[in-house]
């Protein structure tokens, strides 16, 4: 799948999250869209325009937040789906989720197989998603599983000639994939007397993928870090203001090797940021903040001309500037200044 926000891809300048949780590649900076079952889902929250001074890299365009459900308000409640078409297809899922005194649960699944129209065509797919929740004296923890693994089978262009005498054969080579990842996250919610709201969260990606065809690809994107924000709400001259601050650090790895070699690229950020957001008027809102990004980077390409090794640190500063007007309450025109980078 693909989209565009404010004329940027994913990798671009989009920042994708789960839960809040940051979930581009290590590499391509892509998300799997297919990697989270739908039937998980709740909403999808979309912030527009720069926005690096509170999420940093890769939000020059926007974020894009999904969120997934919330446990039933009873002790248990589940629900199973199947559908199923031509060429193969068939999509099942289910969802289990409850609430006793101060624990809960969603696990949610699905799975996908098809047969595509041309002979050796074929993919399927499991998608996972387990998120049980404990509520202390202390404050809310979320403890969170995601698990993806997807097989496909793609088979090569064919010739003029080819596609005349049998427009469904597979063609000179066939080419193959295979993804698994796994990604756990720990998060964590306490509000303090109306005033005070603590979200931290500590995330960690295993990534790894291998493809066939004309080459075989090997491809690992582990990933890992942790991020803390505090918001403070008060209302001085009886407007409401909130101050966001907090940090982030994050390490994201990509190693791909193929019979031209391995490519290498290590990335570690490490950041602090803090936003004022004010009501200037009731509809009216003014935001200003500045984030601050130490990043170090490593990178090896063996098969570039010449090739390529080498190492860098940047120290990055993303200011916003911004008005929002509300005309209802769902039609607004803002104006921002920001820088943001990717």
């Amino acid at each position: 799948a693909q989209f565009s926000l404010r004329g940027y891809g994913d990798k671009a300048g989009t920042l994708i999250l789960l839960d809040g949780v940051r979930v581009n590649d290590a590499g391509g900076g892509f998300f799997l869209w297919n990697s989270v079952p739908l039937a998980a889902i709740e909403r999808v929250e979309i912030i527009r325009g720069g926005a690096s001074t509170i999420y940093g890299e890769g939000a020059a365009a926007g974020v894009i937040n999904i969120i997934t459900k919330e446990a039933a308000n009873k002790p248990f409640s589940g629900s199973v789906g199947a559908s199923g078409g031509n060429l193969g297809f068939y999509q099942g899922n289910f969802t289990l989720s409850g609430r006793t005194n101060a624990f809960s649960y969603v696990v949610t699944g699905s799975r996908n197989e098809w047969a595509g129209w041309r002979d050796g065509a074929n993919y399927r797919g499991w998608n996972f998603l387990a998120k049980p929740t404990l509520e202390t004296p202390a404050g809310r923890f979320t403890f969170s599983y995601q698990f993806h693994d997807d097989y496909s089978e793609n088979p090569d262009i064919l010739t003029p000639a080819q596609f005349a005498a049998n427009p469904r054969q597979r063609g000179a080579t066939q080419f193959t994939f295979e993804q698994e990842l796994h990604r756990g996250w720990i998060g964590y919610h306490k509000s303090f007397e109306e005033a005070w709201t603590v979200n931290a969260k500590a995330f960690a990606t295993k990534d790894d993928s291998f493809g066939t065809g004309f080459a075989n690809v090997t491809t690992g994107q582990p990933s890992y870090g942790g991020t803390l924000q505090v918001d403070w709400k008060t209302e001085p001259w009886q407007r409401v203001n909130t101050l966001t601050f907090g940090g982030e650090a994050v390490r994201q790895d990509f190693t791909q090797s193929s019979a031209f070699g391995t490519t290498v690229h290590e990335s570690s950020t490490l950041s602090f940021f803090a936003q004022d957001t004010l009501e200037l008027l009731p509809k009216l809102t003014l935001a200003a903040g500045v984030r601050f990004d130490h990043r170090s980077t490593f990178l090896n390409v063996p098969f570039a001309f010449p090739a390529f090794t080498g190492s860098k640190d940047n120290d990055v500063w993303s200011p916003k500037f911004s008005l929002n007007y509300e005309f209802a309450e769902k039609s607004s025109a803002w104006a921002s200044l920001s820088q943001a980078y990717r």
